[in-house]
């Protein structure tokens, strides 16, 4: 028990707290020479918060203490010591694209000299470095501190103008204090009541409706509105520079770890398979594409982009056509050559949890996300439209197979398991079902094996020689990725390949 007794010669009065032995509770400096009321503070620390406990006793208000409501409230705001929690501010990069003139961009993309360049690698380095160059003098980079407020995306601008009219109401009336501005103020303020939920209401409405199918928006939007932080959760670490190794060196190391525990069987073995396909024409190289090609695949795709591009995605497609000549000369150098630059072959890794149940104190219960930039799954894009053409016209895709095939997914494979299941067992029979799930399938995947196997059924898949060994050794070499945790990057070698988004 702490208390304050009274400090008056009046009987009884005085404050005091009862509680536990156990509870931490820090004694704070408490001057009680208030006339109004009489108060104790305590510090009480529940885990690493500290919460702050006061105690207020006032007298009632009586002609023979002399108190006052005024007295009180004065007296009551000048001991209040709880200060006002500091405004969250953060220095952010930004760039006015509002003032950006897209035609004189256009204009500029124009006057690149891309006629003179004929090596790959030349050309990529001029693709990026010319666009930083332009974007930099167009819309130059700028610097400001911001205050962080929490933001609503539906609150749009009409709701912003009825805001300010209300508080200029405000103003008015407690200024003038008549009757008919509080009535003005009252009626407004209940307008934009009934704004705000409808406006609300509407947009969530909308974005649902929009977005139906798509489960991660409508989990997204059903977290804003329960008020549910997703907040990206890490193993323990004392800084970001740590973690961020740690992820590097345990990624780098999960995959040399998985293939020497692996049985692998030999080269020659997995060669001895002998297809019933009927041999047909080999696809020994990959076509050129047109300016028209690249522009269709470039509008067709969506907006995402990663900071190794020199312009955003938006901008890049409102460039059109300026930029497709540029892109598609170096896809067909890309496909011609046989050859993917380096500056295409790298990556920004995230590393993900796997599923929320895991626990984030263990690495494997992550796994790394690449992105890669827009050129580069550009190029990507054209060789896999390609392949699948080949492998559709000649019927060469397994029948059973759902994933990376047009209108087919895991629902495709379900229903036809289902369907097999429920076959057999009309028929009486016993079914057994085998599910295996592959640690890092991807990233395990030996490279020189696949391509050997490629070559070497020749009447299944037909894909030429010079085509798969000059072409994809970039795949097998890997990527030169960057983990990134927020600011703190760490740059490494991967060996595999890795998903990309």
């Amino acid at each position: 028990m702490v208390h304050i007794p009274r400090s008056s010669s009046q009987r009884g009065g005085g404050v005091g707290i009862l509680h536990k032995d156990t509870l931490d509770l820090k004694i704070t400096e408490t001057v009680n020479t208030f006339a109004s009321f009489e108060c104790i503070e305590r510090l009480l620390k529940l885990d690493s918060t500290w919460i702050r406990v006061v105690v207020v006793y006032r007298p009632p208000v009586s002609s023979v203490n002399a108190l006052s409501g005024s007295m009180f409230l004065s007296e009551f705001s000048f001991k209040t010591t709880t200060k006002k929690p500091s405004v969250a501010r953060k220095t952010v990069s930004y760039r006015r694209w509002k003032s950006l003139d897209v035609n004189q961009f256009r204009q500029s993309i124009d006057d690149i000299d891309i006629q003179s360049v004929n090596s790959l690698s030349d050309l990529a380095l001029l693709y990026n470095s010319a666009l930083r160059d332009l974007l930099e003098k167009h819309v130059p980079l700028r610097s400001k501190t911001v205050t962080l407020h929490p933001q609503a995306e539906w609150f749009d601008a009409k709701l912003l103008i009825e805001k300010r009219a209300k508080r200029k109401l405000e103003r008015k009336f407690r200024l003038s204090n008549s009757p008919e501005d509080i009535r003005q103020f009252n009626e407004h303020s209940e307008y934009y009541s009934h704004l705000l939920v409808t406006t609300r209401q509407k947009f969530y409405t909308d974005k649902i409706e929009a977005n139906y199918g798509d489960q991660k928006v409508l989990f997204q939007v059903l977290d804003k509105l329960l008020h549910r932080e997703n907040q990206r959760q890490f193993p323990p670490h004392d800084n970001l520079d740590n973690l961020t190794n740690m992820f590097a060196d345990f990624f780098v190391r999960k995959i040399d770890t998985i293939r020497s525990q692996l049985h692998l069987a030999t080269v020659d073995n997995l060669l001895g398979f002998e297809s019933s396909c009927e041999t047909v024409e080999k696809l020994e190289y990959f076509s050129s594409v047109s300016e028209h090609q690249i522009e269709n695949i470039i509008r067709l795709t969506n907006n995402k982009s990663c900071e190794l591009d020199p312009i955003p995605t938006w901008l890049l497609k409102q460039c059109i056509p300026a930029l497709p000549p540029i892109i598609t000369k170096i896809v067909n150098l890309s496909l011609h050559d046989a050859f993917m630059p380096t500056l295409f072959k790298q990556a920004f890794l995230t590393p993900i949890l796997k599923n929320i149940s895991l626990s984030t104190d263990e690495e494997n219960s992550f796994r790394p996300i690449s992105n890669l930039s827009y050129v580069s799954k550009l190029i990507e894009k054209v060789v896999d439209t390609q392949l699948t053409n080949h492998i559709q016209e000649h019927n060469l895709d397994e029948s059973l197979q759902s994933a990376y095939k047009k209108h087919h997914s895991t629902e495709t494979a379900w229903v036809r398991l289902h369907n097999d299941i429920l076959s057999e067992l009309d028929d009486n029979k016993t079914v057994l079902l085998v599910s295996l799930d592959v640690s890092a399938a991807f990233d395990t995947i030996d490279h020189s094996i696949l391509l050997r196997l490629l070559e070497s059924r020749k009447p299944l898949f037909n894909v030429g020689k010079v085509m798969i060994y000059d072409l994809w050794p970039p795949l097998h070499l890997g990527l030169t990725c960057q983990i990134q945790l927020e600011s703190y990057r760490r740059q490494t070698f991967l060996s595999t390949s890795t998903p990309n988004c």
